[in-house]
């Protein structure tokens, strides 16, 4: 009997002195988490502006100023034979094309002296224009389709402001 009572004792001893030597570890260890402040208590927020990724470098290099858009209709580095899959704008100062990634999208841009549009060939497209005195036209082109703007239908000159993937 003895021996239990000394192995009680005993184990009774050591769970003090672990709970001595625990407890202050335990509550140092919460001490030193930082506190949750005002300023780091939310993620913080993303907010997408649709701006077009280096504009600024595509108007210095091919005087093409794009604006706003959803990524699904992108400035292609060349335009491929037509009819392609590409939106093509026939311009004064040559053509320049878009590549098409989605059934819907848009993108704003100024791009000036436009005198006709390509659809692509598997996605009707609309486009507003501007002309010299500020009227502003809106045409829609079927899937492949090919159309005159501006000086191309003897009026003036246009500038394309927007293109929209309709589906």
């Amino acid at each position: 009997m003895a021996s239990l009572a000394r192995q009680l004792l005993i184990a009774g001893a050591a769970i003090t002195v672990a709970a001595a030597i625990g407890v202050p570890t335990i509550a140092s260890a919460a001490d030193t988490a930082p506190a949750p402040s005002a300023s780091n208590a939310n993620p913080p927020s993303t907010v997408e502006t649709f701006a077009y990724p280096n504009a600024d470098k595509i108007l210095a290099k091919r005087q093409i100023k794009l604006k706003t858009g959803d990524g699904h209709i992108t400035l292609a580095d060349s335009c491929l034979p037509a009819p392609s899959k590409q939106i093509r704008v026939w311009g004064r100062e040559g053509d320049v094309c878009f590549e098409v990634s989605a059934a819907k999208g848009f993108l704003t841009l100024e791009l000036p002296k436009v005198w006709a549009l390509t659809a692509p060939l598997e996605h009707p497209v609309s486009a507003d224009l501007s002309d010299e005195s500020g009227q502003s036209v809106s045409v829609d082109l079927a899937k492949g389709k090919y159309k005159s703007v501006g000086e191309g239908t003897a009026g003036e000159q246009t500038t394309l402001l927007e293109l929209r993937v309709t589906g």
